[in-house]
């Protein structure tokens, strides 16, 4: 399944990253690397319990504790997600979800709408 992506490596001479000490191309350029889809909570550091009392059913908290064995990491992932729930809710009446608003920009109704539409596609996508 990964094979595909061998196609858009780029060679080291190619590269536009910068690297320092022994983090260089070669170090990143793992072929077997296959990335962590569904992270398995027997195979962590964390409990079942831990993760449920925290997370709920927050798949994205879920996904993090069990990965990182973090729960501060988790736990922000968890309240990101509830922001962005709670101002894609706010934006069901109108309202702008963004309460601070830059002072150098002028607030308008297609500035707010246009907020409002970029944070149902993300709750959407997201959830």
């Amino acid at each position: 399944m990964f094979s595909l992506l061998a196609t858009g490596r780029v060679a080291a001479s190619e590269s536009r990253f910068t690297y320092f000490g022994a983090q260089n191309w070669t170090y990143f350029n793992d072929l077997n690397y296959v990335p962590t889809f569904e992270p398995n909570v027997t195979e962590s550091g964390v409990t079942e319990e831990e993760v449920d009392a925290l997370c709920g059913t927050s798949a994205a908290c879920r996904f993090d504790y069990i990965l990182t064995e973090d729960q501060f990491f988790a736990a922000d992932t968890l309240g990101q997600e509830q922001s962005l729930r709670a101002a894609a809710d706010g934006s069901a009446s109108g309202e702008c979800p963004q309460k601070d608003f830059p002072t150098n920009l002028k607030r308008t109704k297609r500035c707010c709408s246009t907020q409002v539409r970029n944070l149902q596609t993300a709750a959407q996508t997201t959830f």
